[in-house]
C-alpha cells in the first residue's frame, strides 16, 4: 500500500504581520521623531521662559525703588532689637535708651462653670477694647453642641469666632485647680489696646459675677503698656512714646526693641552705613541671571558641528531667538551719560558671559 505524504499546514498571519510592520515602519518612525521634536521644544521653551524671568527679576531689582544699592542698620550687640534700613536712610548713629518695651493686656476671669444655655436674646457679653472700643458677643448662641449646657470653652469660642472681633482679641480657657479660667488676650499692645469683659448684659447672675471686671474673680495677668524710647539718651533726650515696638522716626530705618534697659545701662548705639556686601551680592545676582540666559541661549541658537559630532541646538535657525541673543550683547556696551556697565565693574568676558569685578564696584 502506497504511503500518502502530506505538506504542512500554510499559516499566513505571520507573513501578513512582517509586512503590515514594514509598510508602517516609516510612518512610525517619523511619528516618533515629531513627537521627540515636540516634546524637546517643549522643555526649551520652558528652561527659556524661566530663565527669562529669573533675568528679568534681577533686572527689576537693579531699577525698582528697592535699588541695587544695600544699606544696613545694626547694633553693636545681639539682644536689643532689630534693624532694617532702606536705601533713602543717611548713614550715621543714633542712641537710644530703652526705657519700658510695649505689652499687650491679658487678664483672666475664674470661678467658670457650666450652666444652662441662656434664652436667645436675654444674654450679651460685651469685650472692650480700650477706653472707647466694644463689641458684643450673644452668648444665647454659643451652645453649639444643643446639649443646653453652657460651658467657659464655649464661651471662649463664641468670642473668638464673632465676626465684629476681627482677631483683635483672643480668649483661652487654663483649667487651675479644676477651675476653669477664662483669659482674654489682646493681640495688639498698646494701653489703648487693652481687653475686659463687661458682663452687664449677661442675665445669669453667677455667670455675669464669674464674668465682672469688678469681681474677686477678675486678675490682670499682664498690664497693657505703650513704649517708651529715648533718642539720645535718658533724661537728656527726646522721649517718644506709641503702642508699638516698631519704631520708624529715624529716616526710612526700621527698629524693633526686643528688651527694655536697666537704669544702669549706656544708651545702644545704633549704626546706619552702606553695606558693601549686600550691594555686590545684588550685581553679582543680576550677573549670574544675564549668565544663566546666555549660556542657554547659546545652546539653543548653536549651528552645531557635523565634524565634531556635535547636533545643532533646537532653535538653531530661529530669528527671533538671534536677535535677543544680539540685542543683550549690545546692551552691555550701553553707555548713558557716560556710564557704562564697566564704570561698576561689570565686563564682559570673551565668551560674551558677564564678570563683576567687586573691588572697583566698591570703589
Amino acid at each position: 500500500m502506497a504511503s500518502v505524504i502530506t505538506s504542512p499546514q500554510y499559516d499566513p498571519t505571520p507573513t501578513a504581520e512582517k509586512r503590515a510592520t514594514k509598510a508602517v515602519a516609516g510612518q512610525k518612525a517619523a511619528l516618533a521623531a515629531q513627537t521627540a521634536l515636540a516634546n524637546n521644544t517643549s522643555t526649551a521653551l520652558g528652561n527659556l521662559k524661566s530663565a527669562i524671568s529669573t533675568f528679568q527679576s534681577a533686572m527689576s531689582a537693579m531699577t525698582s525703588s528697592k535699588s541695587v544699592l544695600n544699606q544696613s542698620a545694626t547694633f553693636p550687640t545681639a539682644g536689643y532689637g532689630t534693624a532694617t534700613a532702606g536705601i533713602k536712610a543717611v548713614p550715621g548713629s543714633y542712641s537710644f535708651f530703652v526705657e519700658k518695651l510695649a505689652t499687650a493686656s491679658q487678664v483672666s476671669y475664674g470661678g467658670l462653670t457650666a450652666t444652662q444655655t441662656p434664652v436667645a436674646g436675654t444674654s450679651t457679653l460685651k469685650v472692650k477694647i480700650g477706653a472707647s472700643d466694644s463689641f458684643d458677643v450673644d452668648l444665647s448662641t454659643a451652645d453649639k453642641d444643643g446639649n443646653n449646657l453652657l460651658t467657659p470653652q464655649e464661651i471662649a469660642a463664641a468670642i473668638n469666632g464673632d465676626s465684629k472681633n476681627n482677631s483683635r482679641v483672643t480668649a483661652s480657657i487654663v483649667t487651675i485647680n479644676s477651675t476653669a479660667q477664662l483669659v482674654l488676650t489682646s493681640n495688639l499692645t498698646g494701653l489703648e489696646t487693652a481687653a475686659t469683659l463687661a458682663s452687664g448684659g449677661v442675665g445669669d447672675r453667677k455667670r455675669a459675677a464669674a464674668l465682672d471686671t469688678n469681681s474677686s474673680n477678675y486678675k490682670e495677668v499682664v498690664k497693657a503698656n505703650d513704649a517708651t524710647v529715648w533718642l539720645g539718651g535718658k533724661p537728656d533726650g527726646t522721649a517718644i512714646t506709641q503702642a508699638s515696638n516698631t519704631f520708624t522716626n529715624v529716616q526710612d530705618v526700621k527698629i524693633t526693641f526686643t528688651r527694655a534697659m536697666m537704669v544702669s545701662e549706656a544708651p545702644v548705639l545704633l549704626t546706619v552705613a552702606t553695606d558693601s556686601t549686600g550691594t555686590a551680592a545684588n550685581v553679582q545676582a543680576f550677573v549670574d541671571a544675564y549668565n544663566k540666559l546666555k549660556t542657554l541661549i547659546d545652546g539653543l541658537a548653536s549651528p552645531g558641528n557635523p565634524e565634531k559630532n556635535v547636533a545643532a541646538g533646537i532653535f538653531a535657525h530661529d530669528s527671533g531667538l538671534n536677535a535677543l541673543r544680539s540685542s543683550m550683547g549690545n546692551a552691555l556696551r550701553l553707555s548713558i551719560g557716560g556710564d557704562s556697565l564697566v564704570s561698576y565693574g561689570i565686563t564682559a568676558q570673551r565668551d560674551g558671559s558677564m564678570s563683576l569685578n567687586t573691588a572697583k564696584l566698591t570703589a
